[in-house]
């Protein structure tokens, strides 16, 4: 018996990644968040088009957006499209899933870190958290820090500051409240 609930979130799934731009724009939002206009001026496409584009992907949770003050950066949500991808070829989703060994993380940051300073932000999601969870070492998780302590901190191990920083509210390490940052500690 065919489950219809199932069928039409099929449908919607990949009626979402039938279309070129919408690929393209994936594809960019896979290596680094974007604002609207960049996102525009790499598919060379109109704002409005971005806009209707980022609002079909946002319906199915495959983009998180972030506001940094008067600009909106979106940024792939790969969690949740390994989610969908994993329910629409039928494989259970294991919660239960191990970790990484210390070791694999270790050699990340091996790779990405000398003499405590990031030489890249990796590319690769999983790569790209341990360096992210390294650098929030540098913050007390009880302290409200302002805007220019954050990059001040950030500063001190990796120059691109602004991507650092957007990193941590998109992934959810830091929260931002009217210009003040402070760790997540959930």
């Amino acid at each position: 018996m065919v489950d219809v609930s199932r069928m039409e979130a099929l449908v919607e799934f990949y009626g979402a990644l039938a279309d070129a731009t919408r690929l393209k724009l994936i594809g960019l939002l896979a290596v680094k968040p974007m604002c609207g206009s960049e996102l525009a001026r790499e598919l060379e496409v109109s704002a409005p088009t971005v806009s209707h584009h980022i609002g079909r992907l946002k319906r199915l949770e495959l983009v998180k957006s972030v506001r940094e003050d008067t600009t909106i950066y979106y940024a792939l949500d790969t969690d949740r499209l390994h989610a969908l991808n994993r329910s629409v070829f039928g494989e259970a989703e294991n919660k239960d899933t191990p970790r990484p060994k210390r070791d694999e993380r270790q050699k990340v940051l091996d790779a990405f870190f000398v003499g405590g300073r990031l030489k890249d932000l990796p590319v690769q999601r999983k790569k790209k958290l341990y360096a992210l969870e390294e650098i929030l070492k540098l913050f007390e998780p009880e302290r409200i820090y302002t805007e220019d302590e954050v990059n001040e901190h950030i500063k001190t191990v990796f120059q691109d500051y602004c991507t650092i920083r957007r990193e941590f509210i998109i992934n959810g390490y830091m929260r931002r409240d009217k210009g003040m940052y402070q760790v997540n500690l959930g």
